[in-house]
């Protein structure tokens, strides 16, 4: 002792660093300023590890309402020194009891500008209990703190101390390793900052309804964001802890990451939506198949005998009038080849789907139709806009292409309104990596409400004024859809018609 002098601040730094009791140095809202080196032993912490953190981030949930009741706010507001016992957290990640007396460092004026306290491991309960039970007090104590910590920081699943305002107060690491944050991190967070929006509002209901004792505890499936932005889908289970006297005092949640499960069932269900759409497209066709076969069977039927009847007639010995006759089996042979060729064409379409494909500029194949149709257009002179910029080429059968384009826009033409200026329009445009072409005119229109289901029908025609066969259609239908494509078509009569082709509907489904 003979380096120091006595009462000398060295003599005063000797006295409190070999002191076993910690002592520290606290701003008034308790941020360490001096932490005693006694801590390490006693809590496993250097002194730098706490000096500007807030002793409330490692009181035990529990007990931080009575650390301020009991102590702290006594001290700020002018008591000499006051005497608390309350759980804290070691680095080692258990909570030990401590008991510390804190008083309050005043300036001249009278104003608490720090405080002083002096901890010790807390070895009894005796302001509660008699000698004779503290020891068996003390180890009931401490067989409930171990459950509560192997259960609460051993979980497989995340869980956390949530306060009756949403901060997070205690988690362990499960629940880290789901959200991506640091403990530190989190403990500034709550879990309002976390929830995906759209699932904040019946969170905060249940909370409420927990708080109010309407029930105990409740569950939900909610999404949180994690560290790095991206979400999450947690199943949340929380329930309430109150004191004895009913009040409540924090959430104990229980948080298990679903988002593998979610996004397995997402994918399910839009498989499901797919298959069932490709279903309905394979009825679709099939039906279509139905008809045509039916047609066939009908177009080939009267041609066929007529030639019958003719040549009968014409075998009768005493037949008259052969000229006739003869120009007569002309016509149904003509009509015959025409049916015939027709039908050809569409076998051809709905077999071959490996067509030659290539990329194609919207502008040439149009460009090559519009020039098909010059003369047609400058005599009705017609107002035809192209718009091809968000997608300007397509991978498809150059061929197909073409026809399609040209059967669009010779029909235009065709059914436009005479009353006023024909406008035609061919816009193409990407929307969910898919390319589509639309294409609207202002021309007599059809009324969908008695047409729709026969306007892509072999044969079908809607103005008896205009001459038609009612073949295009039906061939760009099958063209569209020989290639996994859909054709749409939304009209009303007075007022236009706007198809609208989407050329890889169920392309990813059917190679």
């Amino acid at each position: 002792m003979s380096e120091f002098k006595i009462q000398s601040a060295d003599f005063y730094k000797f006295l409190i660093e070999r002191s076993p009791e910690l002592i520290c140095f606290h701003d008034p809202n308790g941020t360490f300023l001096y932490v005693s080196p006694s801590v390490t032993s006693m809590l496993g912490y250097q002194p730098e590890e706490l000096i500007g953190k807030n002793p409330y981030d490692y009181f035990n949930p529990l007990d931080k309402k009575r650390i301020f009741a009991n102590s702290h706010q006594p001290v700020l507001e002018g008591k000499k020194r006051e005497q608390v016992e309350y759980q804290f957290l070691r680095k080692d990640g258990k909570y030990v009891w401590l008991q510390t007396i804190t008083q309050p460092i005043f300036d001249d004026h009278g104003n608490v500008t720090a405080l002083l306290a002096t901890t010790r491991e807390y070895s009894g309960l005796n302001t509660i209990l008699e000698a004779s039970k503290n020891k068996q007090a003390l180890e009931e104590v401490r067989l409930s703190e171990e459950k509560f910590f192997n259960a609460f920081y051993y979980s497989g699943i995340g869980m956390a101390l949530v306060s009756l305002e949403g901060k997070w107060l205690e988690v362990n690491s499960s629940l880290l390793d789901i959200i991506g944050y640091s403990r530190e991190e989190i403990l500034k967070l709550t879990f309002q900052d976390m929830t995906h929006p759209d699932d904040l509002t019946a969170d905060l209901s249940l909370l409420q309804e927990t708080l109010e004792g309407k029930r105990d505890s409740y569950r939900m499936e909610k999404r949180y964001f994690h560290k790095n932005g991206s979400v999450i889908w947690v199943l949340l289970v929380v329930s309430i802890v109150r004191d004895s006297q009913k009040n409540p005092l924090f959430f104990i949640s229980q948080i298990q990451d679903i988002s593998d499960r979610k996004n397995m069932l997402s994918a399910l269900i839009e498989k499901n939506e797919t298959l069932q759409a490709l279903s309905n497209h394979l009825t679709e066709r099939n039906s279509q198949l139905e008809e045509f076969n039916q047609i066939v069977s009908h177009n080939l039927r009267s041609p066929i005998g007529n030639i019958f009847t003719l040549t009968t007639m014409l075998c009768e010995k005493y037949s008259t009038d052969k000229d006739q006759l003869f120009q007569s089996l002309e016509t149904s042979v003509k009509d015959l080849m025409t049916t015939l060729n027709d039908i050809v064409e569409v076998i051809k379409i709905r077999k071959n789907r490996n067509v030659d494909k290539q990329t194609i500029l919207f502008k040439d194949a149009f460009y090559k139709v519009q020039n098909l149709l010059s003369a047609q257009i400058q005599e009705m002179n017609v107002e035809i806009r192209t718009d091809f910029n968000e997608a300007p080429e397509v991978f498809y059968s150059k061929v197909y292409l073409e026809s399609i384009l040209l059967n669009l826009l010779s029909n235009a033409l065709k059914y436009s309104d005479p009353n006023k200026k024909s406008e035609i329009s061919f816009v193409s445009f990407i929307e969910d990596k898919k390319i589509f072409l639309v294409v609207r005119d202002n021309g007599l229109g059809i009324d969908l409400r008695k047409y729709g289901h026969q306007i892509f029908k072999m044969n079908k025609t809607f103005h008896r004024e205009k001459e038609g066969q009612g073949i295009g259609l039906f061939m760009t239908k099958n063209q569209i859809e020989s290639l996994g494509g859909e054709i749409t078509v939304e009209s009303s009569p007075g007022k236009g018609t706007s198809f609208l082709i989407d050329f890889n509907k169920y392309n990813d489904f059917e190679q």
